[in-house]
Protein backbone atom coordinates (compact mmCIF):
# COMPACT_ATOMS: atom_id res chain seq x y z
CA UNK A 1 0.00 0.00 0.00
CA UNK A 2 1.14 3.89 -0.92
CA UNK A 3 2.28 4.51 2.75
CA UNK A 4 0.95 8.47 1.55
CA UNK A 5 -2.55 6.80 1.83
CA UNK A 6 -2.22 4.16 4.65
CA UNK A 7 -4.23 6.17 7.64
CA UNK A 8 -6.87 7.26 5.10
CA UNK A 9 -7.12 3.23 4.27
CA UNK A 10 -7.19 3.03 7.75
CA UNK A 11 -9.77 5.06 8.96
CA UNK A 12 -11.59 4.11 5.42
CA UNK A 13 -11.48 0.68 6.93
CA UNK A 14 -13.07 1.25 9.90
CA UNK A 15 -15.74 3.52 8.12
CA UNK A 16 -16.80 0.96 5.84
CA UNK A 17 -19.47 -1.70 6.68
CA UNK A 18 -18.65 -5.60 5.90
CA UNK A 19 -17.98 -6.28 1.78
CA UNK A 20 -21.06 -8.00 1.67
CA UNK A 21 -23.28 -5.15 3.09
CA UNK A 22 -21.93 -2.26 1.08
CA UNK A 23 -23.60 -3.14 -2.33
CA UNK A 24 -27.48 -3.56 -0.29
CA UNK A 25 -26.72 -0.22 1.78
CA UNK A 26 -26.55 3.36 0.56
CA UNK A 27 -23.36 4.62 2.63
CA UNK A 28 -24.41 7.17 5.21
CA UNK A 29 -22.06 9.98 6.23
CA UNK A 30 -19.97 9.83 8.52
CA UNK A 31 -18.06 12.05 10.64
CA UNK A 32 -14.33 11.77 11.42
CA UNK A 33 -12.29 13.90 13.71
CA UNK A 34 -8.34 14.69 13.14
CA UNK A 35 -6.16 15.88 15.67
CA UNK A 36 -2.60 17.18 15.08
CA UNK A 37 0.62 19.65 15.78
CA UNK A 38 0.40 22.08 13.67
CA UNK A 39 -0.07 25.98 13.49
CA UNK A 40 -3.70 25.67 11.43
CA UNK A 41 -5.09 23.96 8.97
CA UNK A 42 -4.96 27.34 6.56
CA UNK A 43 -0.86 25.68 5.82
CA UNK A 44 -2.59 22.23 4.76
CA UNK A 45 -0.05 20.19 6.32
CA UNK A 46 1.05 17.59 3.64
CA UNK A 47 -0.32 14.94 5.54
CA UNK A 48 -3.54 16.16 6.10
CA UNK A 49 -3.98 16.67 2.71
CA UNK A 50 -2.96 13.01 1.80
CA UNK A 51 -5.32 11.95 4.93
CA UNK A 52 -8.26 13.54 2.44
CA UNK A 53 -7.02 12.21 -0.84
CA UNK A 54 -6.45 8.62 0.56
CA UNK A 55 -10.22 9.11 1.93
CA UNK A 56 -11.78 10.63 -1.35
CA UNK A 57 -9.76 7.60 -3.35
CA UNK A 58 -11.71 5.13 -1.05
CA UNK A 59 -15.20 7.08 -1.83
CA UNK A 60 -15.35 9.31 1.28
CA UNK A 61 -15.76 12.56 0.07
CA UNK A 62 -16.64 16.04 2.31
CA UNK A 63 -19.51 17.43 1.10
CA UNK A 64 -20.92 14.58 -0.04
CA UNK A 65 -21.05 11.53 2.73
CA UNK A 66 -18.26 12.93 4.60
CA UNK A 67 -17.97 15.65 7.54
CA UNK A 68 -14.02 15.73 8.66
CA UNK A 69 -13.44 17.89 12.01
CA UNK A 70 -10.15 19.46 12.00
CA UNK A 71 -8.25 20.53 15.63
CA UNK A 72 -4.49 21.70 16.02
CA UNK A 73 -2.68 22.85 18.63
CA UNK A 74 0.32 21.53 20.78
CA UNK A 75 0.44 18.12 22.91
CA UNK A 76 -1.07 20.09 26.35
CA UNK A 77 -3.84 21.11 24.31
CA UNK A 78 -4.80 17.32 23.10
CA UNK A 79 -7.24 16.53 25.91
CA UNK A 80 -8.74 19.70 25.33
CA UNK A 81 -9.31 19.45 21.55
CA UNK A 82 -10.41 15.77 21.52
CA UNK A 83 -12.92 16.67 23.87
CA UNK A 84 -14.18 19.19 21.48
CA UNK A 85 -14.54 16.43 18.96
CA UNK A 86 -16.42 14.16 21.43
CA UNK A 87 -18.90 17.19 21.62
CA UNK A 88 -19.37 16.72 17.57
CA UNK A 89 -19.81 13.27 18.40
CA UNK A 90 -17.12 12.13 15.79
CA UNK A 91 -17.51 8.18 15.04
CA UNK A 92 -13.39 7.84 14.60
CA UNK A 93 -10.27 10.16 15.26
CA UNK A 94 -6.82 10.52 13.71
CA UNK A 95 -4.48 11.20 15.97
CA UNK A 96 -0.71 12.45 14.62
CA UNK A 97 2.11 12.08 16.82
CA UNK A 98 2.44 13.42 20.61
CA UNK A 99 -1.43 14.22 20.03
CA UNK A 100 -2.23 10.79 20.40
CA UNK A 101 -1.97 10.81 23.94
CA UNK A 102 -4.35 13.59 24.88
CA UNK A 103 -6.82 11.65 22.46
CA UNK A 104 -6.52 8.41 24.30
CA UNK A 105 -7.23 10.08 27.40
CA UNK A 106 -10.48 12.20 26.27
CA UNK A 107 -12.35 10.04 23.73
CA UNK A 108 -13.72 6.70 25.86
CA UNK A 109 -14.24 4.33 23.08
CA UNK A 110 -14.10 6.40 20.07
CA UNK A 111 -11.99 4.47 17.43
CA UNK A 112 -7.97 6.41 17.43
CA UNK A 113 -6.12 5.65 14.27
CA UNK A 114 -2.67 7.36 14.93
CA UNK A 115 0.95 7.93 13.22
CA UNK A 116 3.39 7.91 15.88
CA UNK A 117 7.19 8.19 15.60
CA UNK A 118 7.78 6.52 19.05
CA UNK A 119 7.12 2.43 19.95
CA UNK A 120 3.41 2.17 20.67
CA UNK A 121 3.60 -0.72 23.14
CA UNK A 122 6.55 0.70 25.27
CA UNK A 123 4.04 3.88 24.93
CA UNK A 124 1.65 2.37 26.08
CA UNK A 125 -1.01 2.72 23.86
CA UNK A 126 -1.57 -0.44 22.38
CA UNK A 127 -0.92 -3.76 23.57
CA UNK A 128 1.13 -5.31 20.97
CA UNK A 129 1.61 -4.23 17.73
CA UNK A 130 0.16 -7.69 15.89
CA UNK A 131 -3.28 -7.67 18.61
CA UNK A 132 -3.05 -3.82 19.45
CA UNK A 133 -6.92 -4.33 21.76
CA UNK A 134 -8.72 -1.35 22.94
CA UNK A 135 -9.83 1.46 20.75
CA UNK A 136 -6.41 2.67 19.24
CA UNK A 137 -4.78 1.36 16.32
CA UNK A 138 -2.24 2.74 14.14
CA UNK A 139 0.98 2.67 12.56
CA UNK A 140 4.68 3.29 14.29
CA UNK A 141 7.06 5.86 11.76
CA UNK A 142 9.97 4.06 14.18
CA UNK A 143 12.73 1.93 12.12
CA UNK A 144 15.59 0.83 13.65
CA UNK A 145 17.01 0.16 10.05
CA UNK A 146 17.45 3.71 9.92
CA UNK A 147 19.14 4.08 13.25
CA UNK A 148 22.39 2.04 11.26
CA UNK A 149 21.43 3.96 7.61
CA UNK A 150 22.27 7.73 9.53
CA UNK A 151 25.75 6.53 10.88
CA UNK A 152 26.46 4.66 7.62
CA UNK A 153 25.41 7.51 5.54
CA UNK A 154 27.82 9.80 8.22
CA UNK A 155 30.96 7.59 6.88
CA UNK A 156 30.63 7.61 3.41
CA UNK A 157 30.39 11.52 3.51
CA UNK A 158 33.05 11.56 5.84
CA UNK A 159 35.53 8.49 5.33
CA UNK A 160 37.94 9.63 8.39
CA UNK A 161 34.92 9.53 10.75
CA UNK A 162 35.60 8.27 14.32
CA UNK A 163 33.50 9.98 17.08
CA UNK A 164 29.94 10.48 16.85
CA UNK A 165 27.54 12.06 19.49
CA UNK A 166 23.69 10.64 19.35
CA UNK A 167 21.35 13.18 20.89
CA UNK A 168 18.28 11.38 22.16
CA UNK A 169 15.32 12.29 23.75
CA UNK A 170 14.90 10.29 26.77
CA UNK A 171 10.86 10.33 27.10
CA UNK A 172 10.54 9.18 23.18
CA UNK A 173 8.86 5.71 23.73
CA UNK A 174 11.57 3.46 21.89
CA UNK A 175 14.91 5.36 22.13
CA UNK A 176 17.00 2.95 24.38
CA UNK A 177 16.06 0.30 21.04
CA UNK A 178 17.19 3.10 19.04
CA UNK A 179 20.48 3.53 20.41
CA UNK A 180 20.85 -0.16 20.69
CA UNK A 181 20.94 -0.25 17.04
CA UNK A 182 23.16 2.61 16.34
CA UNK A 183 26.00 1.14 18.83
CA UNK A 184 25.65 -2.03 16.80
CA UNK A 185 26.01 -0.09 13.69
CA UNK A 186 28.56 1.69 15.07
CA UNK A 187 30.92 -1.40 15.94
CA UNK A 188 30.29 -2.69 12.22
CA UNK A 189 31.56 0.74 11.17
CA UNK A 190 34.58 1.31 13.38
CA UNK A 191 33.04 4.39 14.95
CA UNK A 192 32.73 4.72 18.69
CA UNK A 193 29.44 6.27 20.14
CA UNK A 194 29.05 8.76 22.57
CA UNK A 195 25.43 9.19 23.83
CA UNK A 196 23.90 12.29 25.21
CA UNK A 197 20.11 11.79 26.52
CA UNK A 198 18.31 15.77 26.56
CA UNK A 199 15.00 16.14 28.61
CA UNK A 200 14.61 19.66 28.33
CA UNK A 201 16.17 23.19 26.62
CA UNK A 202 18.51 23.49 29.49
CA UNK A 203 20.31 20.34 28.98
CA UNK A 204 21.63 21.50 24.89
CA UNK A 205 23.50 24.09 26.41
CA UNK A 206 25.85 20.98 28.55
CA UNK A 207 25.36 18.79 25.76
CA UNK A 208 27.20 20.43 22.85
CA UNK A 209 29.68 21.70 25.55
CA UNK A 210 30.21 17.78 26.05
CA UNK A 211 30.26 16.82 22.71
CA UNK A 212 33.07 19.96 21.96
CA UNK A 213 35.37 18.89 25.18
CA UNK A 214 35.11 15.06 24.31
CA UNK A 215 36.03 15.22 20.46
CA UNK A 216 33.23 13.86 18.93
CA UNK A 217 33.18 15.00 14.49
CA UNK A 218 29.09 14.41 14.09
CA UNK A 219 26.14 14.31 15.58
CA UNK A 220 22.84 12.14 15.10
CA UNK A 221 19.71 13.61 16.71
CA UNK A 222 16.79 11.30 17.75
CA UNK A 223 14.56 13.90 19.42
CA UNK A 224 10.90 13.19 18.78
CA UNK A 225 8.58 13.61 21.00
Amino acid sequence: MNRRTFIGALAGGILTAPAGLVAQQPRKTARVGWIAVSPGPQATPANFQAFRDGMRERGWVEGQNLVLDSRWGNRDQASALAAELVELKVQVVVAQGPMVFGAKAALGTIPVVFAFSGEPVEAKLVASLAHPGGNLTGVTLLSFELAGKRLELLKEAFPGLARVAILANLAHPGEQAELRASQAAAQRLGLSVQYLPVRTVADFGVAFDTIEREGSEAIVASLTC
